[in-house]
């Protein structure tokens, strides 16, 4: 009881799985045609349910045993899959019969599973010609045939007679006996015992696909293969238009050819050809074709499919001509005359051998069609002995052409965008599984949709058609939507993402990255620190989620190196992690290395509809680059009420005439700053970014103040106060130490410019240079320059032109000399300063005095430095310059050294006074009066000298008031 429970219990498990993954290519039981080396490349795509898959994973088991095939075991043929779609191949699969399985994973955990029963690689045949190769009924109107005994002998069995309706999608089975080969094949006829005999032979698969017509001549298919009017010569009418033809279906002009045209576009298209069959004769020799007439209508025929398929298409002729009792060596004559291995046209059997003359009850009653008893497996034989090695070695295979690979892409919600590549002569897009010819959804290589199940059809120029995958709108949708709404946080390695790529295998879930396989990698841990979520990734990743807009306020995570990368990788290599939120860069870290300390991401995202993290390689090193979003997750906001924190230093940067920017630092949330608020004189003027701290208010008048605030508001709308502040902006100025002229040849600075910042030009005028930041000015020659100061220069709202005109000159022409009679004072003496004149164009300036004469008496109170200049305009030619020391009226301890302190020569007394003492070791010079004052004492050292004639006192006396 328990083991049958059990047994129910897996068979359970084993249907739930196997019923969520739907496979588009292959199609179940299909041949696909191999190549001259014996090897296929197998499409493998189709549609999963299951959501978060990372990998999809294939193998091929061997049929008769469900042994895995070498090379062919469990491999990833596609990494990432997304919006329930996915698609790969298996190369150069080499020919044979095989069980295909499919599986989708996470992170090495078996999501869905599904197995396509039967698919092969071997041969594909295209029968044509007349009824011994369309087949025929037997003596009581009923199809005959005979039955393959192998599963590897497979046709669509969708044989209809003189149609030209399009085709359903191929169902592929074994040859029965009442089998109808598609597209017109009568009966099995011989294929089911041909195809035995091949597999038999060659140990590989075959399918065979029948567009023959019932009394057809060569020329029959010469003029419909141009589309012509032509006659079947038994019942003398258009082919295909009597009843007994048609049975009552909808025909065309251009049968038969039309019809075979058809079965080489879709069947062999879908699936390839290993060559043509081709079985007529009996009808031209009715009609006493010529042999010249036969070859040209059948090469004709031969060249026209090669052009409507694939060049160089493979043709084997079978010598046939028997009917009326007799055979034509006249029609299998010109057929071995077509023969030419050289132009893939190959020897098929001689049948005519094969009669009720010769071997008894091998024909119907009539001696013209094969019996099923004993013609039929003569007939079959016959043509086996010629689809030999030989053949097989020769024969050039057309290799199946490769279905339209399909993509979708995320428009919104409850929208996507289907597309396959552009360049096919045209498109069809059909609900689900149907067949071409239903009702079509778009005819352009894209179509956007919200609902439903859709293939592609493509047509190539010549006819050739494949068809797409299909996709499920509905599920594909499911499979990236993270819903409408939040009610907890939520790990992203919980969730559903629209897009993911990686630089080695696939993207690891709460894995790190391993190698190139589904979940190889290890837990993951950073710096010693496990988590129990994340995402592992190779450099060069990118995963992208859709996310509801306005519910999570915050993505966060830990990111780094895991810790199972070896330490020999510190420094080597090196990624930087960045976040998007809607495309728009959000955040960038810096290099990131095995070695790094752990760093920690906080973005707010609440006014994103989608988030994206990407990895990119700083030192391209996949064994080193194994990047980590540990704990990755997004903040849901919930029921908050506490308003953000005011901004705070709020200052102006920048203050012009029309314009003045602020600065701030930005508030803080117990959630996330959703922006802040704008006003102008009260008013709310605009709406920035959470993380725009800058702001130039623009419109203004020089001399009207403006009064500037803003306010901080949430993600859930709650708001700070408003933190104001009020200016106005300034008046330019430009400024160059007054009006006038400078001197020729000597550079000149602004002495005052208001505002700051902006760009100094030179308007027009001769050759002259100004610096463009700090407006110093240059000349060499004597003109007048208009200049211009650029205000807001870049910001149109903010831009002003103030022109101002500089004025240059040639320096006056004599240099004053001065000189002064004392260099050596007390404060108040005066002091007599002389100057030569200066030349008539010029006026001589004293840098302490208002006058203008040559001499000018000053008495200066502290030491300073004197001088004279001629000056013209602005242009000043500078005296030298002369220093008067003032001695101070009191020191406290007045020391007087030699040499320094040394008195020479002087003609006006000097007064040296100290609070408390005067130590002197200095030469006193004759004709110099001096008197030394101290308060306290006065001590005369030695070394110090008074010369004779020198007038000279000490007084013990406090400092003068």
């Amino acid at each position: 009881m328990k083991l049958t429970q059990k047994i129910l219990i897996l068979l359970f498990l084993c249907t739930k799985l196997s019923a969520q993954i739907t496979v588009s290519h292959p199609i179940s039981n299909a041949v696909y045609q191999r190549n001259s080396a014996s090897q296929a490349n197998l499409i493998i795509s189709g549609s999963y349910s299951q959501p978060i898959a990372t990998a999809i994973q294939a193998r091929l088991l061997n049929a008769s045993n469900a042994t895995p095939i070498p090379s062919y075991d469990w491999s990833i043929i596609q990494e990432n899959p997304t919006m329930g779609y996915f698609s790969g191949q298996f190369s150069n699969v080499p020919a044979g019969w095989y069980t295909l399985e499919i599986r989708s994973l996470r992170s090495g955990t078996v999501l869905e599973a599904t197995t396509v029963n039967r698919v092969g690689i071997g041969d594909v045949f295209m029968i044509a010609g007349q009824s011994n190769g369309q087949g025929y009924l037997d003596n009581s109107n009923n199809p005959i045939g005979l039955a393959s005994n192998s599963e590897k002998v497979v046709t669509h069995d969708y044989g209809v007679y003189c149609s030209n309706e399009n085709l359903p999608l191929p169902v592929m089975s074994q040859i029965l006996e009442l089998t109808k080969p598609s597209t017109a094949g009568f009966a099995s006829w011989c294929y089911g015992r041909l195809g035995e005999n091949i597999v038999n032979s060659t140990g590989f698969p075959v399918a065979f696909f029948n567009s023959g017509a019932s009394g057809s001549t060569s020329d029959n298919w010469k003029v419909s293969s141009d589309g012509g009017t032509t006659n079947n010569i038994f019942s003398g009418q258009q082919f295909c238009s009597t009843l007994d033809e048609n049975n009552g279906r909808p025909y065309s002009i251009g049968l038969p050819y039309s019809n075979f045209k058809r079965g080489l576009n879709y069947y062999n298209s879908l699936f390839g050809a290993r060559a043509v069959l081709w079985h007529q004769g009996e009808s031209d020799k009715v009609q006493n074709v010529s042999a010249s007439t036969y070859q040209t209508n059948v090469n004709y025929v031969i060249a026209k499919s090669r052009n409507d398929f694939s060049n160089n298409l493979p043709w084997v002729i079978s010598r046939a001509s028997f009917i009326d009792g007799a055979p034509s060596t006249v029609i299998t004559g010109a057929q071995t005359g077509l023969i030419n291995n050289a132009n893939q046209i190959f020897a098929g059997p001689e049948t005519d051998g094969i009669n009720n003359n010769t071997v008894a009850g091998s024909r119907d009653n009539i001696n013209l069609h094969f019996s099923k008893i004993v013609g039929m497996p003569l007939l079959a034989d016959a043509w086996s002995s010629y689809l030999n090695s030989s053949f097989f070695n020769n024969s050039n295979p057309i290799a199946a052409n490769t279905p339209p690979t399909i993509s979708v892409s995320y428009v919104n919600s409850s929208q996507l965008t289907l597309s396959v590549p552009s360049g096919y002569t045209s498109y069809k897009w059909v609900s689900g599984d149907f067949a071409f010819g239903n009702s079509t959804f778009g005819t352009s290589n894209t179509l956007t949709v919200s609902s439903g199940t859709y293939r592609c059809w493509v047509t190539t120029a010549n006819g050739n058609q494949q068809i797409s995958s299909e996709v499920n709108v509905g599920q594909a949708l499911n499979l990236v939507n993270n819903g409408s709404s939040c009610t907890v946080n939520a790990y992203l390695s919980d969730l559903k993402f629209i897009s993911a790529s990686n630089a080695l295998g696939p993207i690891e879930i709460n894995k790190t990255n391993g190698s190139s396989g589904d979940g190889d990698g290890s837990a993951i841990v950073l710096k010693g620190q496990g988590y129990v979520k994340g995402i592992g990734v190779a450099d060069n990743s990118e995963i992208k989620y859709v996310i509801p807009s306005g519910q999570y306020y915050k993505f966060k995570s830990y990111i780094g190196i895991s810790d199972d990368v070896s330490n020999t990788c510190d420094n080597t290599g090196g990624v930087v992690f960045k976040v998007y939120g809607n495309e728009t860069l959000l955040y960038t870290s810096p290099t990131v290395y095995r070695n790094t300390a752990l760093q920690e991401v906080n973005v707010n995202i609440f006014a994103y509809s989608s988030v994206k993290l990407k990895v990119e390689p700083v030192g391209s090193n996949t064994t080193c680059n194994k990047a980590v979003w540990a704990d990755a997750r997004l903040m849901c906001a919930l029921g908050d009420t506490t308003p953000p924190s005011i901004v705070t230093n709020l200052v102006a940067t920048d203050t012009l005439t029309k314009c003045i920017s602020f600065q701030w630092t930005l508030a803080t949330d117990d959630q996330a700053i959703g922006g802040y608020y704008i006003y102008k004189n009260g008013v709310k003027i605009d709406t920035v970014l959470d993380t725009q701290n800058t702001y130039t208010i623009t419109g203004l008048s020089s001399g009207t103040s403006v009064q500037f605030g803003v306010k901080a508001f949430d993600v859930l709308g709650n708001e700070s106060a408003t933190v104001s502040l009020t200016l106005s902006p300034v008046n330019a100025v430009v400024q160059y130490e007054g009006d006038g002229y400078f001197c020729v040849s000597r550079s000149y600075l602004p002495s005052l410019v208001v505002p700051t910042g902006g760009v100094f030009s030179l308007a027009s005028g001769p050759a002259a240079t100004i610096n463009a930041t700090t407006g110093e000015f240059f000349s060499n020659i004597s003109d007048l320059f208009l200049c211009n100061y650029q205000i807001g220069v870049g910001n149109p709202a903010c831009f002003q032109e103030n022109y101002f005109y500089l004025g240059t000159t040639a320096p006056p022409s004599i240099t004053p000399v001065i000189s002064a009679d004392k260099s050596l004072v007390n404060s108040g003496t005066a002091v007599n300063f002389t100057s030569n004149a200066c030349d008539g164009s010029s006026v001589l300036t004293w840098s302490f005095s208002g006058s203008n004469s040559t001499n000018v008496q000053y008495s200066p109170t502290a030491t300073g430095v004197y001088f004279a200049s001629c000056k013209k305009d602005l242009c000043q030619v500078y005296s030298n310059n002369i220093t008067i020391n003032v001695l101070p009226n009191c020191t406290s301890n007045l020391v007087l050294a030699p040499t320094a302190n040394n008195l020479s020569s002087r003609i006006n007394p000097l007064n040296f006074n100290s609070s408390n003492t005067i130590q002197a070791t200095n030469v006193i010079s004759p004709t110099n009066n001096v008197q030394y004052n101290a308060a306290n004492a006065i001590i005369l050292s030695p070394g110090f000298t008074v010369d004779s004639g020198v007038i000279f006192s000490a007084k013990i006396q406090n400092c003068p008031n």
